[in-house]
């Protein structure tokens, strides 16, 4: 005859991983749902926008942010049902707006840090948005609003049909899409200095941040504030260094002599001296951020990584933000 009580155990093992993750699993799986309806909803308003409207700089931007939240909300659905096709459009519809983001923030640096050049740069800059727009297709690239609203409903019926099996099983998909979110930060002593490690963890940063803001709870709460003071930091560093890669590469086409070329390079002066001074004011924050995470969580992951696990984020595609 079963013992009773591992018969209990198996039946409800919710409660000491919900405990772990800072909250009831009730709680977090109550606000991952309202997430998930939150971010069809503005999906579907970014949606018919696209269809009346000229896609601007704020709406670009609003797509991809809204992307990346679903695509973490995808990631913590995985055992309820199986979105791989989804997820993998959404990420290519982020790509293929990276360049049109690259040449909205290439302009609005320039014109708000290196005005003065601004008059002498600014129509080539437009002239080279205007290219990547025209190169768009949303049209073959966009998911339907249908589609993603339909992510909410399945979840929504998923927890009705059998509220203790979905409990547990986000508690066990939450434990760990938190290792892993944590895992860059945890397995990493050195404070990322150079541009290519900086960059790997503010990606690493923003999706700690997006898995957060669907499924945090109790003293995680600390921890996201800090992940958006970070990614806000690095993300005005990261204008920065785009802003100055885009003049570098518009001055190999120009003449180094005359007016073009001379305020090409004051202005790729300026913009340099602000990159730089953006990168300490983030790299302070990292720093804060690294201090909300806990030793007492990073060891935690850390014990349960691999030995040879890396110590950075693994390289992110393209490095539009």
């Amino acid at each position: 005859m079963a013992n009773p009580k591992i018969k209990a155990r198996k039946r409800n093992p919710a409660g000491q991983g919900a405990r772990s993750a800072g909250g009831s699993p009730l709680s977090c799986s109550s606000q991952y749902l309202e997430s998930a309806r939150s971010a069809a909803s503005r999906w579907r308003e970014l949606s018919a926008e696209r269809k009346t409207i000229d896609p601007g700089d704020d709406w670009i931007h609003d797509v991809r942010v809204t992307a990346r939240r679903l695509m973490e909300i995808l990631a913590l659905a995985r055992p309820h049902f199986k979105k791989r096709k989804l997820r993998r459009q959404l990420k290519r519809l982020i790509r293929t707006l990276g360049p049109v983001r690259q040449a909205d923030v290439t302009l609005s640096f320039l014109s708000k840090e290196a005005g003065r050049y601004f008059s002498e740069l600014g129509e080539e800059f437009e002239r080279q948005r205007e290219k990547e727009r025209r190169r768009l297709d949303l049209e073959s690239l966009w998911v339907s609003a249908k589609r993603v609203e339909a992510i909410g409903s399945n979840l929504a019926g998923a927890r009705s049909k059998n509220a203790p099996r979905f409990e547990r099983r986000f508690v066990a998909s939450r434990k760990r899409l938190l290792e892993k979110r944590l895992a860059p930060f945890a397995t990493s002593s050195k404070r990322p200095a150079s541009p290519a490690n900086f960059h790997r963890f503010r990606i690493a940063a923003k999706k700690l941040r997006y898995f957060l803001e669907c499924s945090a709870a109790g003293e995680e709460r600390e921890i996201l504030k800090a992940a958006r003071v970070f990614q806000g930091s690095a993300g005005d560093w990261h204008d920065a260094a785009v802003a100055q890669r885009q003049l570098v590469k518009f001055q190999k086409t120009k003449p180094k002599s005359g007016k073009p070329g001379e305020a090409v390079r004051r202005a790729g002066k300026l913009v340099a001296a602000r990159r730089d001074h953006l990168h300490e004011i983030a790299l302070r924050k990292f720093d804060l951020l690294a201090s909300s995470l806990g030793l007492a969580v990073l060891g935690q992951v850390r014990r349960r990584r691999s030995r040879g696990s890396r110590s950075e984020p693994s390289r992110a595609r393209g490095p539009a933000r």
